[in-house]
């Protein structure tokens, strides 16, 4: 081994040394499966395994939809269906695409279909691209700090809605929204409210 080979050995942090497939310090011998084991490597492994990432070993991926996107995805669908907010006409579309889950929910370019006229509405709605990422991420924090029923007591066929709070002023046994409460917003069932997943 030359000594430019030593030096970028000898340089190299160990965390990054353990990605290396070649014999360096701190590897281990083992005779179960007759090649060499780097404790530190299998360390990254099963932290890699549980979602860890390091960000200097691990960059994360580049965004799968990024604002970029989104914007690319607007300048095509102003070209091909117009400008202007168009809102029945995206929400008829909408309606069609979700009889075409119906009849094929194993179709991923059928839920693809709603996801992009979202975005559709969304942006001619007045929204720009990084409101509209940081809306969903936003909403997702909202909905995983909900209270929701236990899946296993709900049916396949219905909504699965969070629970509303118990309104104070109208008694125990009302919660925000129930028909003779007058502090929600709508009147729904007794346990929950709806359209918020």
């Amino acid at each position: 081994m030359g000594q430019n080979a030593e030096k970028a050995r000898t340089d190299t942090p160990p965390e990054a040394q353990c990605l290396r497939d070649d014999v360096h310090p701190g590897h281990q011998w083992t005779s179960l499966t007759h090649r060499w084991f780097c404790p530190g490597r299998a360390i990254l492994r099963s932290q890699r395994l549980a979602g860890y990432r390091d960000p200097l070993i691990d960059p994360p991926p580049p965004p799968a939809i990024d604002a970029m996107h989104l914007y690319g995805q607007r300048a095509w669908s102003q070209r091909t269906f117009g400008p202007g907010p168009r809102t029945l006409g995206v929400l008829d579309h909408i309606r069609k695409e979700l009889k075409e889950i119906e009849a094929a929910p194993g179709d991923v370019e059928e839920w693809v279909d709603v996801i992009i006229l979202a975005f559709d509405g969304a942006w001619r709605a007045g929204w720009e691209p990084q409101q509209i990422i940081d809306a969903i991420k936003a909403k997702q924090a909202k909905n995983e700090a909900r209270e929701w029923p236990d899946w296993r007591t709900m049916s396949d066929d219905q909504a699965i809605e969070h629970v509303r709070p118990r309104c104070g002023q109208c008694g125990p046994g009302y919660r925000l929204g129930d028909e003779g409460c007058r502090h929600g917003k709508t009147p729904a069932t007794p346990d929950v409210d709806g359209g918020d997943r």
